[in-house]
């Protein structure tokens, strides 16, 4: 649509109404309002529908009534897919598009430890629960060369990508997926692993919005033994008792934030008792870059843009 407001293109063809859009009374406003006053010429090949054929004039009364038509129809299938989702959520499938990294999902839709990870799970929590912080811990499974979650999920051909075994030896390149603290945090947080499964933690907005809501822990679907555990309960109760005494202060606002990358990875860099630092200078090997005292990186900004 920018391409047609900044008057680029004088005819949109689509294959029908319904590839235009699913809410009859905002397509109604289209055909009717914003396409004549702009001048644009609408077709839908299937619905026989041409705007050149109506112009100075109101398209024909079954024009609006098939747009509804088509309404109601994607809201029909829109609810059912919804309804066989929450079925297979009680039965305790998985209806994520990927396994969560330590299982892989069965013939039937059923989670299965995967041989291959879930040792590395189990190492995370055992040697976290030993005293290793989330850096260090990084920082090891980076040395060793063992892919991150994500650097599985490419060897896999789930996602696309450079496939590699090992990083061990590879340079710091903004290609490579690296264990982080923050990854380590969410798999050391994941009750999935102790065999629960709680699914529908957001919901999808009105039909077309493309929003999605947040929904309650207590209204969400928990299936208890819906798995094999690769974490028993006990395990997964100290790791969150420890990560609880952990106090994070508030979240600050500063110039700078979210603005200054990393001259070696491209990396956005944290600030840190008052320094700038690339979080990977903590467990990747970083030769050429160090971090900056923030009042100096300021000076150099309010000196560059002449302030």
């Amino acid at each position: 649509m920018d391409g047609v407001k900044k008057g680029k293109i004088q005819c949109v063809i689509v294959k029908d109404f319904s590839r235009f859009g699913r809410n009859y009374i905002v397509l109604g406003d289209y055909i009717e309002h914003i396409f004549p006053f702009m001048q644009v010429r609408f077709i839908a090949v299937n619905d026989g529908y041409d705007s050149e054929d109506y112009r100075g004039r109101t398209p024909d009364i079954d024009v609006p009534f098939r747009n509804l038509a088509y309404s109601l129809y994607s809201q029909d299938i829109s609810d059912k897919i919804k309804s066989s989702l929450a079925v297979r959520r009680k039965k305790g499938l998985y209806v994520g598009s990927i396994p969560l990294y330590g299982y892989q999902r069965d013939e039937e839709g059923f989670l299965t430890p995967d041989e291959e990870t879930k040792e590395i799970v189990q190492r995370i929590y055992r040697e976290y629960l030993s005293g290793k912080g989330y850096a260090e811990l990084a920082r090891e499974l980076n040395g060793e060369g063992i892919p991150s979650p994500k650097q599985h999920k490419i060897n896999k051909g789930i996602l696309q990508g450079e496939k590699e075994d090992s990083f061990k030896e590879k340079p710091v390149e903004g290609k490579t997926c690296f264990w982080l603290p923050t990854t380590l945090q969410q798999i050391l947080q994941n009750e999935t692993y102790t065999g629960v499964l709680s699914s529908g933690a957001y919901k999808n907005g009105p039909l077309g919005s493309r929003k999605r809501v947040f929904v309650p822990e207590d209204e969400r679907v928990r299936v208890e033994n819906a798995h094999p555990a690769i974490i028993d309960g006990d395990t997964f109760r100290k790791v969150q008792e420890r990560m609880k005494k952990k106090k994070h202060g508030e979240a600050q606002q500063f110039l700078l934030k979210g603005l200054v990358r990393c001259g070696e990875c491209g990396r956005i860099m944290v600030r840190e008792k008052k320094r700038f630092r690339c979080r990977y200078q903590s467990f990747a090997d970083h030769k050429n870059v160090e971090s900056i005292p923030e009042e100096e990186l300021e000076g150099i900004v309010w000196k560059a843009v002449d302030i």
